[in-house]
């Protein structure tokens, strides 16, 4: 079994090192108009830099595209994916399957993780979205510790969940994911 993946979320740049050496070991960000649920807002150069930073410690950085893309904002995804393309993200966390199209067309390479934090409760479905280029299934978090057990059995994509301690974390402290 792989090591899990402590994948968290950070609210600025300012927050890449020392969480780096505080343990995680990649990051999800992205531009609001872009991405849903996330701690803060990182615009191109702010993504820019989170890679450098990230990657000079030897750390994964994902960008968070799971809105959904009505028609006006299609025509932006090819211009954004390209950019995540040059600066070497390190995979694209989608929702809408606009973005897989315009990855396909605009950033093939790049590695796509399908999550939709809603729909992602059975381990077919996670084999759809592996069939149709994702590399990762992000799993709804109202499902159970059997139902995940099950689905990470099944499934023939990497599985993330979320894990939280209500208890134990400050409000304030970014989303932990781990990676099955």
């Amino acid at each position: 079994m792989n090591k899990p993946e402590l994948l968290v979320t950070p609210k600025s740049v300012e927050d890449i090192i020392p969480l780096a050496e505080a343990g995680a070991d990649a990051f999800l960000i992205g531009e609001q108009k872009f991405g849903l649920r996330l701690a803060g807002e990182f615009y191109r150069e702010d993504v820019k830099q989170a890679i450098e930073l990230a990657h000079s410690k030897g750390k994964k950085v994902y960008v968070a595209m799971n809105a959904l893309f009505h028609n006006e904002k299609v025509d932006l995804l090819g211009d954004y994916l390209t950019f995540l393309k040059d600066v070497h993200v390190d995979g694209v966390t989608f929702g809408d399957p606009a973005v897989l199209m315009a990855a396909k067309e605009y950033a093939p390479g790049v590695k796509l993780h399908w999550s939709t934090e809603t729909t992602g409760t059975n381990w077919y479905t996670c084999n759809y979205w592996g069939r149709k280029g994702s590399k990762r299934a992000v799993l709804a978090r109202e499902i159970n510790m059997d139902a995940i057990v099950e689905i990470k059995e099944n499934a023939e994509v990497e599985i993330e969940v979320q894990v939280h301690d209500d208890e134990h974390v400050p409000i304030q402290t970014p989303i932990a994911r781990t990676l099955l």
